[in-house]
């Protein structure tokens, strides 16, 4: 579930607050993509009703704003041979031969001596 916890900021109104967590599901659905995992993010009424945001807990600051639904692809896309990412990363870091885009990044992070919560939950 997606779900946006909103708060009163002079400098971050409502709808910013929604879209930092539709950048985060963008990000969380392309690396199921990148990992071979099929998945989507959807509403529809049960993502809109008081109902379901009562029985979930929310309190009266959190929104639900979808479901994601991940799963294994019936018909998985094969990827081009040789095909590999390449990740820049900040001060012009090139990732040096890793492949898969969660490893080069954990990769390049890790021979540029750089740790954090984000790259040790890398594969």
């Amino acid at each position: 579930m997606a779900i946006t916890r909103l708060q009163e900021h002079p400098k971050v109104p409502h709808l910013e607050q929604h879209m930092s967590t539709a950048g985060a599901v963008q990000a969380m659905l392309t690396a199921a993509y990148a990992e071979g995992v099929g998945a989507y993010w959807r509403t529809g009424a049960l993502a809109y009703s008081p109902l379901v945001a009562g029985e979930l807990g929310l309190a009266d600051n959190e929104r639900l704003d979808g479901f994601i639904y991940c799963g294994t692809p019936r018909n998985p896309r094969a990827r081009p041979r040789n095909w590999r990412w390449r990740t820049t990363l900040p001060n012009g870091i090139l990732d040096k031969g890793c492949t898969g885009a969660p490893v080069s990044v954990k990769c390049a992070l890790a021979e540029r001596g750089y740790v954090s919560d984000l790259a040790n939950n890398l594969r």
